[in-house]
């Protein structure tokens, strides 16, 4: 994941209310797939589509909220995928614990363990899949994947 390419968002900022007291807030950051290439690879990601990730924070606990989600290509407007969010939230646990995860089985309770790396850094992830964290605003929040460790 990487920011925008050559820091041009054309999109809305997307807007979330935490549940904080804070009210409705922007997101933080938008960060983008980038086919392994962090300079030129949000670019190809704008043309052919991919995940894309929107960061909040919330003033109470000090958690990080991540809207991870699949989208579309260029051509149909970056929309969201059928149940984009939930395979968008399974593509990113994926990739830091470093086995598959499958949305359509995937459930409450599930726990996954495992590492990643980056350059010189390896990282340990544990992740819990839990109902209920936040109210549902549609039928795609099935679950929220919570990172344990």
């Amino acid at each position: 994941m990487a920011p925008e390419f050559l820091g041009l968002h054309k999109g809305a900022r997307q807007l979330a209310n935490l549940g904080d007291g804070q009210g409705t807030k922007e997101e933080m950051r938008v960060l983008r797939y980038d086919y392994g290439d962090p300079i030129l690879g949000t670019g190809e990601e704008t043309l052919v589509g991919g995940n894309h990730l929107r960061l909040w924070h919330q003033a109470t606990s000090g958690a990080y909220f991540l809207a991870v989600s699949a989208e579309k290509d260029l051509s149909q407007k970056h929309d969201i995928i059928p149940n984009g969010y939930n395979i968008g939230r399974d593509q990113f646990v994926s990739d830091l614990v470093g086995q598959k995860i499958d949305t359509n089985t995937v459930k409450a309770g599930d726990t996954f363990e495992g590492d990643s790396s980056f350059k010189t850094w390896t990282y340990h992830t544990k992740v819990e899949y839990v109902a209920g964290l936040l109210d549902a605003t549609s039928g795609e929040y099935l679950e929220t994947a919570r990172i344990v460790s």
